[in-house]
């Protein structure tokens, strides 16, 4: 793997976590917000990308779908808990 790869790799590692890190100081409510916006960002993204074919935005839709993911786990968690 090149050094490039790694450090991108680590970035978007490391901006989950800080996500991570947010979204357990919010109450349900505005995680469910941040959730909501993801899926517009997902869609808004995956449209950009089918007009421009650059790679940024599908890498953009993908963090945005981590963000859901991370959002939509902690309420499960907090929901179970």
């Amino acid at each position: 793997m090149s050094l490039l790869k790694k450090y991108k790799s680590s970035q978007k590692k490391r901006e989950v976590s800080r996500v991570q890190k947010r979204l357990q100081l919010l109450p349900d409510r505005d995680i469910m917000a941040w959730a909501e916006s993801s899926i517009y960002e997902i869609a808004r993204n995956i449209s950009s990308w089918q007009k421009n074919n650059d790679k940024f935005y599908i890498d953009e839709a993908a963090l945005s779908a981590e963000v859901l993911y991370e959002a939509l786990d902690l309420i499960k968690k907090r929901t179970n808990a």
